[in-house]
């Protein structure tokens, strides 16, 4: 189905148009909050790449961001497409 992180984005998009909604948060947590999670509920890990235990990502129309803490600001530039999603910092930046 959708094989690039690119594609995914860009599906990611397009249900939120369907859905009239400006933007989506996707954090690593599933409905639990748990930090070690099934791999079927890897949401943040399917879109991006990343593979940290902690982060969030934000999509709207035009941008994508990502969320890590200081543990992880080498790994996301390693996994994530600085051409996709703008690397945040989690406590530092959160918004």
């Amino acid at each position: 189905m959708f094989t690039t992180t690119e594609q995914k984005l860009e599906a990611l998009r397009g249900w939120l148009k369907q859905q009239s909604l400006d933007a989506i948060i996707i954090p690593h947590e599933d409905e639990f909050l748990g930090e070690y999670i099934p791999e079927h509920n890897e949401r943040l890990h399917w879109l991006t790449g990343f593979t940290g235990s902690a982060g969030t990502a934000v999509v709207t129309q035009d941008k994508a961001a990502i969320f890590v803490d200081g543990r992880y600001t080498v790994q996301v530039t390693k996994q994530v497409p600085n051409e996709l999603f703008e690397y945040r910092h989690l406590i530092e930046e959160p918004s």
